[in-house]
């Protein structure tokens, strides 16, 4: 009995291994996609799925170890900010309080929901009350002076500060120069912080913009937000922008966006924003909880078991789309949602699903990128 019994053991155990190795395998192959397949196979286990993940990309190492390796193996599985190398990311870590560190990792934080969010409101309660008082803090630059426009188009970058003080970059094979852009924006920053606003023509590839709101962030241009090319406070003249940027203070105050629900022509931007903090990790699939999360994939669009459409259709229209809007849950509670998106999705397509998620009661929309 006791040789049965073993060997039962033994057998159950190589069963396990195997069928890990295969997961691990997944993640391997295609990281981005490992937790959509992993949900596959592990339907209604999100904390499964997001253990086996974390497992095989970092099954050792300290919960701060295992956040920064997982972060620079799948950026878009926590929330963090982009163009950090895993030593700022460890070191970040570090200091933040154990019981924070604990909910870096995706698993922990899907299982501890509410102690992962009390933990994190007694981080921000405890920077705050150790602020000095206003009287004795030191001089800062001010909080806000004037916008920065820059417009994305299928022929370059153009930035604007000032009416009639705008330059322009063309594309260089294809690519946006960003570079030149870091380089036009970084002086703004110095003698106080201009708000950033960023719009794009329709057909501007998805990823670009994000790029641009990383870059914004990377030089200290936090106050940043979309807009439609008509919405910016400054515009492009008729003539032809010189390469060269001309040092001016900017002016200006940044336009609202248009009323939650209203369509929008193709050439927009959503008027969102991406946060400047560090998140709490969210999940790029169920895994995420509670939030939802559309997908946009090369050909089609999808929410939850819904195929809303295909891509190519979808980018033709205008507005709000009455498919997603109809497969979205009716008086959300929780006002948050993820668009996670290929890559090359046409920006407008961005913006007509952005809108449908304003529209139905979505107020935070958090952008993912996924290459495919």
């Amino acid at each position: 009995m006791r040789t049965l019994a073993a060997l039962l053991l033994l057998s159950a155990c190589g069963q396990k291994v195997a069928a890990r190795a295969s997961d691990c395998d997944v993640v391997r192959q295609d990281p981005a996609s490992a937790e959509q397949e992993l949900s596959r196979r592990y339907p209604g286990q999100p904390i499964k799925v997001m253990e086996t993940i974390e497992n095989c990309v970092a099954p050792n190492g300290d919960e701060c170890e295992r956040f920064a390796k997982i972060t620079q193996a799948i950026p878009g599985m926590i929330g963090t900010t982009k163009g950090m190398g895993e030593h700022d990311l460890l070191a970040i870590c570090k200091i933040i309080p154990a019981d924070v560190r604990r909910c870096m990792l995706p698993s922990y934080n899907l299982g501890h929901v509410d102690a992962c969010k009390q933990a994190l409101a007694n981080i921000r309660q405890t920077a705050q009350a150790e602020q000095p008082e206003q009287s004795e803090q030191l001089p800062t630059k001010p909080k806000l002076c004037g916008v920065v426009s820059t417009l994305i188009t299928n022929d370059g970058i153009w930035v604007g500060a000032a009416d009639g003080k705008g330059c322009f970059a063309k594309r260089a094979g294809g690519e946006l120069d960003l570079a030149w852009l870091e380089a036009a924006w970084k002086p703004f920053n110095v003698a106080c912080r201009p708000a950033l606003e960023i719009a794009a023509t329709g057909d501007v590839p998805y990823h670009e913009i994000v790029a641009a709101m990383d870059l914004g962030r990377k030089v200290g241009l936090v106050d940043e937000n979309t807009a439609t090319p008509n919405e910016l406070e400054h515009q492009p003249g008729s003539g032809i922008a010189p390469a060269r940027c001309q040092k001016v203070t900017a002016t200006g105050t940044p336009k609202a966006s248009p009323p939650q629900g209203e369509p929008r022509s193709p050439d927009v931007g959503p008027g969102t924003t991406r946060s400047v903090e560090i998140d709490l990790p969210r999940a790029d699939s169920a895994a995420r909880g509670s939030t939802p999360v559309i997908i946009v994939t090369r050909d089609e669009v999808t929410f939850a078991t819904t195929q809303v459409g295909h891509v190519a259709d979808l980018a033709k229209g205008v507005g709000t789309i009455d498919e997603l809007a109809a497969a979205l849950p009716a008086d959300p509670t929780d006002h948050r949602i993820i668009i996670q998106a290929n890559d090359a999705t046409p920006y407008r397509l961005i913006v007509r699903i952005m809108d449908t998620a304003k529209a139905a009661g979505y107020e935070s929309v958090m952008l993912v990128t996924e290459n495919k």
